[in-house]
């Protein structure tokens, strides 16, 4: 049985990026029809000791691989393979029952030869049987590495995507295996990491993640984008509550079009997607929506609404993780400049160029839209409408919170937990210990001075005293400024190597974030990004999805449905609560109050190791405490940008040793003084 979901992914054949894939020929935008085949479950109908060992496509057509128990000798094992529809075949008899172990994956080449790959004492172990079960041999190599993918070119050469873990960090290398003797060696023409998986094409490799499919010559390792999802509200499918989705294996039909193979890790909840491109509805209002990139939850929350929606449809345009952002951003700052650019900018679209668009008038004022839609600020979270606000006139939206902030060790700060910049300073700068300021996420590597330099000033919205706003003024000889970049250069990763961070980063992610209990207790002080008036959490902006609508849109009325759409209930409960927040206050009850009264599958099932692993019940007060964090929660200053700009590029020279603090400063000053000058 066939089921067919229609999913409107914009498509826009015309982006403007090179990582996009940009085809001039195009005629517009485009509609995405995906197909799906359900797999039988073969795993609820397997009565024998049996392990899953893939799922792959073999000789054209789809299928599972497993390893079950000989009925008359439970010390063997058989191979099956096991179709769509349920039918099975076995295709091998009587090897080792090894392969009945979880330890094991399979892969079938061409020759019907089975590969099986495990990894047993820090060794990668690979198995090689021929069509007559006969073992051909057994391979080990010390590499503490698992395989994480792996496929058969046309040529024969199997490749590997392997999935180190023996540094304690997780990387991700591609290999090629010698089929006459199971040896590994490194494949170095072509990248590869987590977001990647590999498939077979006619010509060569096929790579694709969530942004491209790519065709890779793998001896040279140029690359060639032949189908993209960058700009479109297609999401690769969810995982079930229980296992984690996979893709198995994917391929190009004889249509040029993706063929998807699904699965869970034990084989249930499989089917084979279909994607191929249709026209879209051309009576509708084209609404371009443009940012760097998106998120699943606004990829989604645009195909409902083009679903739902008679009169307007919304293109994604972006950059693409192929892209060039800063070329990017340019471009679309240029375009406004010309009267032209999308009908709504998303996220950081406009980079260091926002501040300027902003001054200009190149937002629309959307209070009377909110006026005249009926939407109470009240009702939503504060930082909701901040990026952009100018007293009541509000500028953007954000229809979703994700926040972070950071805590140090109080010690270090003479255990005073709320420091101002004058005491975290002072502290840092008389402690004695070793360290870096802090660790870059999945790193060992430590930020380096100007990172640090810009953790200190960017949330001063007078950069601590040194700008007078009002007289147009500005000095930076002051000792403050001068003990912040000292402290900047002692704590820069470029300075010292191998030290311990300073700073614990906080994602509020719901059963794991510190609460005022816990923070008292381990002695965390509240540091790293200070406002003028405290320390506060701050909108992470890899998250940050504002939607300002462009001053030259010919659609504004229909960006602004669209707006509302991301702010009506239906879109803000769709957000959940893993780690991103919805900004409407009743729908953030409605949710948690949920949460709380289904529970946490840990916390009964695993109620030890739920602990031990660093979660927290959804106590009364934990929920009390996140939402009074979500209600102080902002955006770092954007007035200060320009002169930011000025002192990063001017303290380099000090970091590097090349002027000393005086020096440095003078320059500074002198640069924001005629800026301010020429900005009055």
């Amino acid at each position: 049985m066939r089921k067919i979901y229609i999913l409107p992914l914009l498509l826009l054949l015309c982006c403007l990026t090179a990582g996009c894939g940009r085809k001039e020929a195009s005629a517009g935008y485009y509609d995405i029809l995906s197909e799906r085949q359900d797999f039988y479950d073969v795993s609820a109908n397997i009565d024998v000791r049996g392990n899953f060992l893939g799922m792959q496509f073999y000789q054209d057509e789809p299928v599972q691989l497993w390893a079950l128990a000989d009925p008359l000798d439970r010390e063997k094992a058989d191979i099956y393979l096991y179709t769509t529809n349920g039918e099975k075949k076995r295709i091998m008899k009587g090897l080792r029952d090894d392969f009945l172990s979880g330890s094991y994956s399979g892969f079938l080449d061409r020759d019907g030869n089975l590969y099986c790959f495990s990894q047993f004492n820090h060794s990668f172990v690979v198995i090689k049987t021929n069509p007559d079960g006969k073992q051909l041999y057994r391979h080990e190599e010390d590499k503490d590495f698992i395989l994480a993918d792996i496929c058969q070119l046309a040529d024969g050469r199997i490749f590997l995507a392997c999935q180190g873990t023996g540094s304690g960090m997780t990387t991700y290398m591609p290999a090629e295996l010698n089929p006459d003797t199971g040896s590994i060696s490194d494949s170095t023409t072509f990248a590869y990491d987590a977001s990647l998986y590999m498939g077979t094409g006619d010509s060569g490799l096929l790579c694709l993640n969530s942004q491209n499919i790519y065709r890779i010559d793998a001896d040279n390792g140029m690359r060639e984008s032949i189908w993209t999802f960058c700009g479109t509200t297609y999401v690769f499918p969810e995982s079930s509550s229980s296992q984690t989705l996979t893709l198995w294996d994917f391929r190009m039909d004889e249509n040029g079009c993706p063929e998807l193979l699904w699965g869970e890790r034990k084989g249930s909840g499989s089917f084979v997607e279909t994607l191929q491109k249709t026209e879209a509805d051309a009576s509708k209002e084209i609404i371009v929506a443009r940012g760097l990139y998106f998120d699943n939850w606004l990829l989604k929350m645009t195909s409902l609404f083009n679903q739902e929606n008679d009169d307007y449809y919304v293109a994604l345009e972006t950059c693409g993780s192929e892209g060039d952002m800063d070329d990017y951003t340019m471009t679309a700052s240029i375009e406004v400049a010309a009267g032209k650019g999308p009908d709504i900018f998303v996220g950081d679209l406009l980079g260091e160029y926002a501040y300027g668009i902003a001054q200009k008038g190149g937002f629309v004022n959307l209070t009377p839209y909110l006026e005249s839609s009926g939407i109470d600020e009240n009702d939503y979270f504060p930082a909701t409408f901040a990026k952009w606000r100018q007293d009541t006139e509000i500028y953007s939206i954000l229809p979703s919170i994700a926040l972070t902030s950071y805590y140090m060790n109080g010690d270090i700060l003479d255990r005073n937990l709320n420091p101002d910049i004058d005491a975290l300073v002072d502290a840092l700068l008389s402690w004695q210990g070793n360290a870096v300021y802090m660790i870059f996420p999945g790193s060992t590597d430590g930020i380096d001075s100007l990172s640090v330099l810009e953790m200190l000033l960017q949330g001063s919205e007078d950069i601590w005293g040194a700008v007078d706003w009002e007289s147009g003024t500005c000095d930076f000889g002051g000792s403050l400024f001068a003990r912040i970049l000292k402290t900047a250069k002692r704590y820069g990763g470029d300075s010292v190597h191998n030290y311990p961070g300073l700073l614990q980063q906080e994602y509020y992610n719901l059963y794991l974030y510190k609460d005022k209990n816990i923070l008292e207790k381990e002695g965390l002080a509240a540091a790293g990004i200070l406002f003028d008036d405290g320390c506060y959490p701050q909108i992470n902006p890899y998250y940050a999805y504002t939607l300002s609508v462009n001053i030259n849109s010919a659609h504004k009325d229909g960006a602004w449905e669209f707006i509302q759409f991301l702010l009506g209930y239906e879109a803000q409960a769709a957000q959940g609560l893993l780690g991103t927040y919805p900004s409407n206050k009743n729908v953030f009850d409605v949710l948690i109050a949920k949460e709380q009264a289904e529970g946490y599958g840990a916390t009964t099932s695993y109620p030890e190791y739920f602990e031990q692993s660093g979660h927290h019940y959804l106590t009364d007060e934990r929920v009390e405490y996140l939402k009074e964090t979500l209600e102080n929660t902002r955006f770092l200053p954007t007035k200060t940008d320009p002169i930011l700009s000025i002192i990063y590029e001017e303290a380099q020279a000090y970091f590097a040793g090349l002027k000393d603090i005086n020096e440095v400063t003078v320059l500074i000053e002198n640069r924001v003084q005629l800026y301010l000058d020429e900005n009055r």
